[in-house]
């Protein structure tokens, strides 16, 4: 079943064995956001060091997770391992899925506008694979089984007047969500008594090949932009059927989204982390200064986000675990 799916190799936050064993929810729960606060202190630290910035030089901490929950949240934990200053402003993110990395890149976007002064930091962590015994050996389980990975990712973002103090990247142009409707039970995840259970509808790649091009060309509208004049793609891989559906879906070959067909290989579907993994390697192929570039992702909602860039100033640089 990984196979078909396009996944070849996974990492997990903790001991498959012990993923994979059916005990209470609240048990696997707190197993879960130690993981989550293990892997987004030493993920947060690395990209600040990748960034060239110190932990006192963080000014907002932006972070999305699908399952850690509890309160207070998971990210104040991470803060104090990082050495984060305590008046650091906190703008959490719970619950989005698979949409998360590219809202956590919104998000900032935003807050840096208002904020040209500061530095942000996105920071999404996902030991999602922790809960997998929760609910049975379902079909629904099972394919999750052979899809999902664990992982972390972080963004390190600066406003107008910082930019000159990270290395060079793309610049933030704008962004675009959207609510597709009649979709909300398409994906997901809810409460059953003490167990977990998953809402994957097998309808869900058409929905996405009816509605993929419409965020995409709404963004690009805004700037006088056509789909051939975008250099660079950067999907969320949800799976390899989810992929070839947004490809054609999008009106581009699958060449184009080559990085998440390998994040998805090599780590499984991350839920919100998995677009930002392969947002580094798009960094990594160094596009042509004056091109644009797309980051799109969908997630339970159904919701899209999208990110419009402009490979032209050094204003973003990523980190991934």
């Amino acid at each position: 079943m990984s196979a078909n799916a396009g996944v070849r190799q996974r990492a997990f936050a903790v001991p498959l064995e012990q993923c994979l064993s059916d005990i209470p929810f609240a048990e696997a729960s707190r197993t879960q956001r130690r993981a989550a606060t293990r892997m987004g202190a030493e993920t947060l630290t690395a990209a600040l060091a990748r960034a060239r910035m110190r932990p006192e030089d963080v000014d907002a901490l932006v972070s999305t997770s699908y399952t850690a929950i509890g309160t207070p949240l998971w990210d104040l934990e991470v803060l104090r391992r990082a050495g984060l200053r305590p008046d650091v402003r906190r703008v959490p993110m719970n619950g989005l899925g698979c949409v998360g990395g590219v809202a956590l890149i919104a998000r900032m976007h935003e807050y840096l506008k208002g904020n040209p002064d500061q530095i942000a930091v996105g920071l999404a962590v996902e030991p999602a694979f922790v809960l997998a015994g929760q609910g049975g050996p379902t079909l629904t389980r099972l394919a999750e089984w052979a899809l999902f990975g664990d992982g972390s990712a972080a963004v390190v973002m600066a406003g107008d007047e910082r930019t000159r103090e990270l290395p060079p990247g793309p610049r933030v142009v704008d962004t675009h969500s959207v609510l597709v409707p009649g979709s909300e039970r398409m994906a997901g995840w809810y409460l059953d008594g003490d167990r977990l259970r998953t809402l994957l509808d097998p309808g869900l790649p058409g929905m996405v090949m009816e509605s993929v091009r419409t965020p995409v060309q709404t963004l690009l509208n805004r700037h006088g932009l056509r789909p051939e004049d975008v250099g660079t793609w950067t999907c969320h891989a949800g799976s390899r059927k989810m992929l070839d559906t947004m490809a054609e879906g999008l009106g581009v070959e699958e060449r184009a989204l080559r990085h998440a067909y390998e994040v998805l290989a090599h780590c499984g579907n991350m839920a919100s982390v998995t677009v930002l993994h392969a947002l580094r390697g798009t960094l990594a192929d160094q596009p042509v200064q004056g091109s644009w570039g797309i980051v799109l992702a969908v997630g339970p909602g159904l919701v899209y986000e999208a990110v419009l860039l402009r490979w032209t100033a050094a204003t973003v640089r990523s980190g991934a675990a």
